[in-house]
């Protein structure tokens, strides 16, 4: 599927506070493939180290993300050309990366950027750790 516009994926480093107790605080960990739970996880090419890919210019299909095994699901996040094929099927969800000159159009831009954000973030959250829940 060829997209009007170039989506380009960045390394984005999430950190997680979990409940554990640490201290006076809690645990915190970075999102990385090794810190990934499921032993079954098994990528070729991507350093345990590795940060996922994340943009905001395409709202992720949640349905295409659905039908796919695990290991592909990791593969997606983790590995930027595989990210852009798989969420850029089906999708006609896409902004641009420049902002805008308009000042009511740059209103718009923000909320459907932020909107963006949220969705992605929170699904590749879920899809990354659902063998945690199963």
């Amino acid at each position: 599927m060829s997209l009007p516009i170039k989506i380009e994926p960045i390394e984005i480093k999430i950190i997680l506070n979990t409940n554990i107790p640490k201290g006076n605080d809690y645990e915190t960990s970075i999102l990385t493939l090794g810190t990934l739970s499921s032993p079954d996880v098994k990528v070729g090419g991507i350093k345990p180290t590795q940060y996922p890919y994340f943009t905001f210019q395409i709202k992720y299909n949640e349905s295409t993300l659905n039908k796919m095994e695990y290991n592909d699901i990791v593969k997606t996040f983790f590995n930027k050309d595989d990210l852009i094929d798989n969420i850029s099927a089906e999708n006609s969800d896409i902004i641009e990366k420049k902002e805008p000159a308009d000042i009511n159009q740059m209103e718009e831009y923000c909320n459907k950027r932020t909107e963006h954000i949220n969705h992605n973030i929170m699904i590749m959250l879920k899809y990354l750790y659902q063998p945690v829940f199963l």
